[in-house]
């Protein structure tokens, strides 16, 4: 879990200069209002101590990304993203292999058990664990103690669902826990394909605690620059003739009209959307199987060796197939073999569609192998879209697997419109927007539910929904935006995913039955968090919380300082990873 030692802070000690007068006040005088005065600030640092706010340092990764332990920051060589991968300080290395999730005394020093390539959420590179790694100490955390307590005098009651809670468990080695609020009191919780349940309802998470929980699958602010031939970049042109142009990290939309205002007798005739597609692209590895159909196999090419080629042909379907993503070396070597161009253009479709597969809840903060991936249908998009001119759209689409839904931004009517499943409208609404001034549009699919937000402020009330029937189909181009007839820019476009809760092993059932004073905690980094799911008495006592995560304060990061010939590490702040806890 994440375990914090405590630093208690206590209002600033003045010096007290006490004279005593010597023709009007007696010695003993000084000195008795020297007591009162120490007196009265131990009794201020009690108080504060118990009733104000507590420091505490956490240690490993159980709620990362939100909360990060002991990590290492690396950077990928490709497209310049900095990203967490988790690390043991040297506290956890004495005592063997780390216990998750705890929040402990400081854990900080040098790396131990990481593997050597961590693949970047972003591009997939894999990326070294090395000496360019920048090992990080864990956030250090407020969490405000009488938060509840004065909840319960204003009658609002306790911890609220969602919420970050510090608490002790009285049978626990480690002095405190930090976690997830998902469960209140007296509720039945169940954990069903990575969402949370209570008493047999579905919990869809507010769009605060969506970005507190939301993990980054791509952006396109950190474009790879390589020459691996086993890269494509994730976001693609639909056509060729797509009015779609790229500019570093900005999509730029200037229509053949250069973005002027249509002529009345074409307004009843728009242009068809011009789209850019995310495709989950990965360079190498997965354990996807994909195929394409080819009538028969080369007369002139022996069939592959399933020993020593990825390639399989299974005559009997006519499927040319492969496991995983196909290599662009193995592609040259079996199109160079033949002059069968029915196979040569099977084998390009293979090998390009390979590269495509399905999104799961892998993350690159833990270590490789430390559970299965699960497939993840919950996505959020995140935009810097500006209008630049005509009186056209712009449009986003994204879907989980089961249902499709469209926001449409019309310039001409001023009119923001949602869509499901072709033409369906779930909302129509006005549309606020300025040319030249870019806003932020935020669309998600979490938890069965539909959010659109603009500048931070949800554009219309929450769209709940409920997939029925088959199981959802696999994510591989979840999302895309497009215009039509207008002039648009894209400076970024942010891809993340939901938290996806993971059963524990050792439990067979995973419903929880809590007690009229107790809530069902977990961990956001759901893999490798040891938390309610793996306790015997999985509920928390209201007896036994600390206090509610209130900020991350005084973060540290590593300078390196020469002088003398002599190389010193020292600590610095960092003020960038302060930040109010949602």
């Amino acid at each position: 879990m994440s375990a914090l030692s405590s630093e208690t802070r206590s209002p600033r000690q003045t010096k007290a200069h006490v004279r005593a007068s010597k023709t009007e006040a007696p010695a003993q005088s000084g000195l008795r209002a020297l007591t009162e005065w120490l007196v009265l600030l131990a009794l201020a640092v009690t108080l504060f101590r118990c009733f104000g706010v507590e420091s505490y340092m956490i240690s490993t990764g159980s709620m990362a990304p939100c909360l990060l332990g002991f990590h290492l920051r690396l950077t990928c060589p490709s497209c310049g993203l900095t990203f967490a991968h988790g690390a043991s300080g040297p506290n956890e290395l004495a005592a063997g292999s780390p216990r998750e999730g705890t929040l402990s005394a400081q854990a900080i020093g040098k790396t131990g058990n990481s593997p050597e390539k961590v693949p970047c959420p972003n591009c997939s590179r894999l990326c070294s664990v090395g000496t360019s790694a920048v090992a990080i100490e864990g956030d250090q955390l407020l969490v405000h103690k009488g938060a509840y307590a004065w909840r319960e005098l204003a009658g609002k009651g306790g911890p609220r669902r969602w919420e970050i809670v510090v608490f002790r468990k009285p049978d626990d080695e480690h002095p405190a826990y930090v976690k997830r609020v998902v469960g209140l009191p007296s509720e039945n919780v169940e954990l069903r394909d990575g969402d949370v349940y209570a008493n047999g309802q579905l919990q869809r998470k507010p769009l605060t605690a969506q970005l507190s929980t939301r993990v980054l699958v791509a952006s396109s602010e950190f474009p790879a620059v390589d020459d691996d031939p086993d890269w494509e970049t994730r976001w693609s042109f639909n056509t060729a003739q797509s009015a779609w142009r790229v500019s570093g990290s900005t999509f730029e939309h200037v229509p053949h009209t250069g973005g002027a205002v249509a002529a009345p007798e074409a307004a009843a005739s728009p242009s068809p959307w011009d789209w850019i597609t995310y495709r989950h692209w990965v360079r190498s590895g997965g354990a996807t199987s994909t195929s394409v159909s080819l009538d028969h196999w080369p007369d002139d090419l022996q069939p592959p060796d399933p020993l020593l080629s990825p390639l399989e042909y299974d005559s009997t379907r006519q499927r040319l197939r492969c496991l995983g993503a196909l290599p662009h070396v193995q592609w040259k070597r079996w199109d160079a073999a033949t002059a069968d161009a029915e196979f040569r253009s099977a084998l390009w479709d293979l090998y390009r569609e390979s590269h495509v597969v399905p999104l799961t809840d892998a993350s690159p903060y833990n270590r490789t192998g430390v559970s299965a991936p699960n497939p993840v249908h919950d996505l959020l998009l995140e935009l810097t879209v500006e209008w630049r001119g005509g009186d056209g759209g712009f449009a986003v689409e994204m879907t989980d697997g089961a249902r499709e839904f469209r926001t449409e931004l019309d310039f001409g009517r001023r009119e923001v419109q949602v869509l499901v499943d072709g033409d369906d409208v779930l909302f129509t609404g006005p549309l606020s927007v300025t040319r030249g001034t870019p806003i932020e549009l935020l669309m998600s699919t979490f938890d069965q539910q539909l959010l659109l937000a603009q500048d931070g402020e949800l554009v219309c009330d929450p769209i709940p929904y409920e997939r029925t029937g088959d199981p959802p189909a696999p994510l591989r181009r979840p999302v895309r935006f497009g215009a039509r007839d207008a002039a648009v820019a894209v400076t970024s476009a942010s891809l993340y995913r939901d938290v996806y809760y993971t059963p524990a092993p050792e439990h067979s059932a995973q419903v929880f039955n809590l007690k009229a004073d107790e809530y069902f905690v977990l961990g956001d980094n759901s893999g490798v968090s040891i938390d309610g799911r793996h306790w015997e008495q999985p509920g928390v006592p209201e007896s036994d919380l600390i206090g509610k995560a209130l900020f991350v304060h005084l973060p540290s990061r590593p300078l390196r300082l020469e002088w003398g010939g002599e190389v010193r590490q020292i600590r610095v702040p960092d003020f960038k990873r302060m930040r109010y806890i949602q």
